[in-house]
């Protein structure tokens, strides 16, 4: 069963494991603080997804909205980072990329000075891709202790 994380405001983001479309979900306020569980059918295939919710930590997803590049044969395109995770981002783009892409990210140079040792070009890999544009992407070159730094970036900032 896959992992969601609710954020400040109340939102998760359920992504089908059949077509890998998404949709970010408002929960009720009077659920928020006991659920453990969320079922979710996709609108785009009808498949009924099942995901547990994780409320310990709170959400390590924050929206980013910067401009960063990514490299596809040889080309770098530009694309906006709409949400960061420490094991990934969702963007948007006007190219044409398919999941299971592997591409090189280029970070945009005010967030690699606030990660200290960030490695540039970092590789990441299409996981999913909405029609609307909106692409997801896990990160696949990142050691722990970057990952941690990610993550307490995303905790102050």
């Amino acid at each position: 069963m896959e992992l969601l994380h609710i954020d400040e405001k109340g939102i998760i983001c359920p992504i089908c494991k059949k077509c890998g479309n998404y949709q970010d979900k408002e929960l009720p306020q009077k659920i928020r603080k006991n659920i453990r569980k969320v079922a979710w059918t996709c609108p785009m295939c009808g498949t009924k997804n099942l995901f547990e919710v994780n409320r310990r930590f709170g959400s390590r997803r924050k929206e980013y909205g910067k401009m960063a590049k990514i490299r596809s044969q040889e080309k770098e395109i530009p694309i906006l980072i709409d949400d960061l995770s420490t094991g990934g981002l969702s963007f948007r783009r006007k190219i044409g990329v398919n999941a299971g892409d592997k591409l090189m990210l280029l970070f945009p140079v005010d967030f690699r000075k606030n990660i200290e040792n960030l490695k540039v070009p970092v590789r990441i890999e299409i996981v999913s891709v909405s029609q609307s544009g909106r692409c997801g992407a896990k990160f696949l070159n990142l050691d722990e202790e970057t990952k941690k730094k990610i993550g307490f970036w995303l905790m102050v900032a």
